[in-house]
């Protein structure tokens, strides 16, 4: 499994690296890539809703503190990383298929008039709290993990609307 988490690293790395190359300095890029892999490993020991939600609050600070626009990275980190869960569950190879199809139609749909970046990763959050809600129940495993899930949806579906307009 540790090989495994290197070559996603490595390959989320590069993928980010690819798109924003042009925008950022690559050094921060990487900075950004390496802070998110150690805090996911830090906090994903303990658990792995927490570990995203970390990663998220991370990217978020980091993008206000370079003057980025969260958005973006957002979009880019939720459609990519939700591919690399594929090594947790096959379920999120359907997941990755609808957020690459709202990625590419986001901008024509009438009630999302604003077209503003960060469409695809709050809903790639609310996917993820989704599937830690159904995976709770199923497993009857952690009623804390299907909580935490369940304010993950809540939240990233207010901010959705809030940037609506």
């Amino acid at each position: 499994m540790p090989l495994l988490l290197g070559l996603v690293f490595i390959v989320l790395s590069f993928i980010l690296w690819r798109e924003f190359k042009d925008q950022h300095d690559p050094e921060e890029i990487f900075t950004l890539t390496c802070l998110l892999a150690v805090v996911g490993l830090l906090v994903g020991k303990f658990s792995f809703s927490v570990a995203v939600l970390a990663m998220i609050s991370v990217l978020v600070i980091w993008s206000h503190k370079m003057k980025w626009n969260w958005g973006e990275w957002l979009d880019s980190f939720g459609l990519y990383g939700t591919l690399s869960l594929v090594i947790y569950s096959w379920y999120f190879i359907f997941a990755f298929g609808i957020l690459w199809l709202l990625k590419r139609y986001y901008r024509t749909f009438s009630w999302y008039r604003s077209g503003k970046p960060g469409f695809v990763g709050l809903c790639a959050v609310s996917i993820f709290g989704l599937s830690q809600i159904v995976i709770a129940f199923m497993t009857k495993a952690n009623v804390y993990s299907a909580i935490l899930g369940g304010w993950m949806v809540v939240i990233s579906q207010v901010i959705l609307w809030l940037r609506k307009k």
